[in-house]
């Protein structure tokens, strides 16, 4: 089952001796893969099968941090070089580490969560 996330990254973009970078909201999906599983009686096993990071959403950040999508006549064009760059980066070491971290914080806010319930039903009993 996958699971959607976001997160906010400054990516660089352009030649890296210019230093630019546009800030956006990530919206992704997260599925978790599946360890490699050795022979058996029935079968010869399974491969390892890898986490899948998808993404959903590339928005702009104004300088305020609040999202700013694209308007206008190249609206369409500017969003999709946006998506690419944004795609490319969830490819890298950098993109990985921060959407895994977005992951992991989103289930611990989850665990955390599901422990004030259980504490509250135990309270209500």
């Amino acid at each position: 089952m996958s699971t959607k996330h976001k997160l906010r990254a400054t990516i660089p973009c352009g030649p890296a001796d210019l230093g630019a970078e546009v800030d956006v909201e990530v919206t992704f999906t997260y599925l978790k893969g599946a360890p490699e599983q050795g022979p058996s009686y029935y079968s010869g096993g399974q491969p390892a099968d890898p986490d899948e990071i998808e993404l959903v959403k590339a928005t702009p950040l104004a300088a305020n941090g609040k999202p700013a999508p694209y308007y206008g006549a190249f609206a369409d064009m500017e969003q999709a070089s946006l998506d690419d760059l944004v795609r490319d980066w969830l490819e890298t070491d950098d993109g990985i580490t921060a959407a895994m971290d977005a992951v992991e914080a989103d289930m611990e806010a989850g665990r955390e969560f599901r422990d004030e319930l259980r504490a509250e039903m135990r309270r209500n009993d």
